[in-house]
């Protein structure tokens, strides 16, 4: 990919430092001066712009790792899937939620983007997401979420895939919905057992349509403890579905 990037930027550039190059010459033959000295300098701004561009193309922009609401951390969530989609990898996402009142319409605009062409054609997406049984013992507690608005999100999922993801899209996305009967503490947006975006879930917000604490960026490769925590939340995950 690496390469490509390169390739395509000097491409674009290509032209005008052949330009810039005649004029040089130009200047030289007719003893000009100040042109190829113009010249000269046109030239090398080209090429320190190209430096850049292949710099900020490769070098991936620094890590956000704490937000001070859960919904600020979504754009950076999403940016992350989609960059992998457009590169053509295979993404798993893992989202344990309460309602998915707010997890589901971002995860139907990726679904969206597959409708469109948007991602590579040889991307592929998987979504599980985790919501509380809206019959369970935790959503019937006075202080517990609404269960109706559970069931209308499984609903509105359920009717989505049904009605919109056409066979072609279907061989490369599959949504997956999961229901527990636990209290959470915290809630999670996986992207390949790499990237963990964690949030607290408190009892007295339970009700609550959406995650109302900060967020944090947990990495695999950022240590042993925040690989911990990544594992941690695989092995759950893996034990509600």
């Amino acid at each position: 990919m690496i390469a490509s990037i390169r390739q395509a930027l000097e491409r674009a550039s290509k032209a005008i430092a052949l330009l810039f190059l005649s004029v040089v010459a130009l200047g030289s033959v007719t003893g000009n001066r100040a042109i190829e000295f113009t010249a000269g300098l046109a030239l090398l701004a080209l090429l320190v712009q190209v430096i850049f561009e292949v710099r900020s193309a490769v070098v991936p922009e620094r890590d956000t790792k704490w937000f001070e609401r859960f919904e600020d951390a979504m754009p950076y969530v999403l940016r992350s899937i989609d960059r992998r989609l457009r590169d053509g990898q295979q993404v798993r996402v893992r989202w344990i939620g309460v309602t998915q009142y707010a997890g589901w319409p971002p995860v139907q605009r990726l679904l969206l983007g597959f409708e469109n062409g948007t991602y590579h054609s040889s991307a592929s997406l998987t979504v599980d997401l985790y919501l509380l049984d809206p019959n369970g013992l935790v959503c019937r507690d006075k202080h517990g979420p609404d269960p109706t608005q559970i069931r209308t999100t499984i609903d509105s999922i359920e009717r989505f895939v049904r009605e919109r993801i056409g066979q072609t899209v279907a061989q490369r996305c599959t949504v997956r919905v999961h229901v527990y009967d636990q209290r959470p503490t915290w809630h999670g947006v996986l992207v390949d057992d790499d990237r963990l975006y964690w949030s607290t879930c408190l009892p007295a917000d339970l009700y609550l349509t959406a995650p109302q604490g900060p967020a944090e960026l947990v990495l695999r490769a950022g240590g042993a403890s925040q690989r911990h925590r990544i594992d941690h939340f695989v092995a759950w995950s893996n034990a509600l579905s």
